[in-house]
Parts: C-alpha cells; structure tokens; sequence
C-alpha cells in the first residue's frame, strides 16, 4: 500500500475517533437534556415546516407594485417615501417565516399573525402605525388584501 494511502487512513480514522469522542461528551452536557426533541418530534416539526413552505397559509402575491400603487395613495404616510430595503422588510413581515424558540431542534418557523405584524409594523414604523385605530388598520388591511381574509 502506498504512504499517501497509509496517511490518508490514518488521518481519516483519527478525524472519525475525534468526531466520536466530541459527540460522547456531548451527549453528556447537562443543558443538552433540556433542548432534546424526541425523533418523533423532530421529524414532525421538519415536516410541519416542509408543508408549510410548501403551501404556505398567505402566498405573496406574483406582483406587488400594484399593491404598493395603492398604499402610498391610501396611507400616503410613511409608504411615499418606503425604499426597496422598506418594501422587502414590509413584505417579508408579511408573507416571511419566522422561527421560534422552541429550545431545541429544529426551530418550528411559522408566518406571523395579523395582530404580530401590526404589533412589528408599529416597532419599525412608529409614524403612523403605532398610532394606528382600527379603521386606520381596516383601511390598510383592505388595501393590502383587497378584502382577502387575512
């Protein structure tokens, strides 16, 4: 056998023995036991997320200009002067998935609920939305849905 291949195995096995010896010691750490999902659980959350990603509850629409058209004239303040990085940030708080805490892996991920993007859209944009009633926030769920339930 030549050297390179005697080397090669040898380098190979060590790196194997190494991985071993991390993940024993791993499994051993106290704070491990806490974020620990059953198979069973994370094949469901995997699989939860797939199906979700797949056929998600609100699909973002082919276009968005004729959307974004008819919220700077609705609710002039503060879409007039939205950038694209203002337009992606909206329509990800929109149509994005979102992961959540859930101490272990995988994360479960999941859109966000209309009160959650009212509640996000008033932390980013606090002129208007945060002082947004709820005719203000119908109007702008009408013209953001053209009366889709959301």
């Amino acid at each position: 056998m030549p050297l390179k291949k005697i080397i090669l195995l040898i380098v190979s096995l060590s790196v194997l023995v190494a991985l071993v010896i991390f993940l024993l010691q791993l499994s051993k750490h106290p704070q491990l036991d806490k974020a620990r999902f059953s198979l069973k659980d994370k094949i469901r959350i995997f699989l939860s997320n797939l199906s979700d990603t797949v056929a998600p509850a609100r699909k973002p629409p082919l276009s968005t200009l004729e959307i974004e058209q008819n919220l700077v004239i609705n609710l002039p303040t503060p879409f007039e002067n939205f950038r694209k990085k203002d337009w992606d940030h909206f329509w990800n708080l929109l149509y994005g998935r979102f992961a959540e805490d859930s101490g272990g892996w995988p994360k479960r991920s999941r859109q966000l609920t209309q009160e959650e993007v009212e509640a996000e859209l008033g932390l980013y944009y606090s002129r208007p939305f945060s002082f947004f009633g709820t005719r203000e926030w119908e109007i702008f769920w009408k013209s953001l849905l053209k009366g889709k339930v959301f």
